[in-house]
């Protein structure tokens, strides 16, 4: 269950930033800076990251496998956003811990079950 919890997580959040990043809005300026090259790139992660899982519920026993690989990608990212990011206060930091933690208890889940 959190596994499919995870997957609808990855739906939601990253599909939603995947649209909000091709914004001009000042909100989204204000967390991620201007639009450009790079807020795109991070877009289409995004993006890539909802897509492959919604593929991923429609073709179910293929979660494990795509769990093992999907979520230790972002989980590695996610931290490491915690030592690349300059401003300790910037929202996305916080947000990407919790997304992470909710990916490493999908994976305990799998490793223990």
């Amino acid at each position: 269950m959190i596994v499919t919890i995870s997957y609808f997580i990855n739906i939601i959040v990253a599909g939603s930033m995947a649209l909000l990043l091709m914004t001009n809005h000042r909100k989204m300026n204000a967390v991620f800076g201007d639009v450009t090259p790079a807020r795109q790139i991070l877009s289409s992660i995004y993006c890539a990251i909802a897509v492959t899982s919604m593929i991923t519920l429609i073709m179910p026993q293929h979660t494990i496998a795509i769990a093992l690989v999907l979520f230790p990608f972002q989980i590695f990212y996610k931290i490491t956003t915690l030592l690349t990011v300059s401003s300790k206060r910037n929202p996305v930091i916080w947000w990407n811990l919790v997304i992470a933690f909710i990916h490493t208890v999908s994976l305990y889940t799998i490793y223990t079950s």
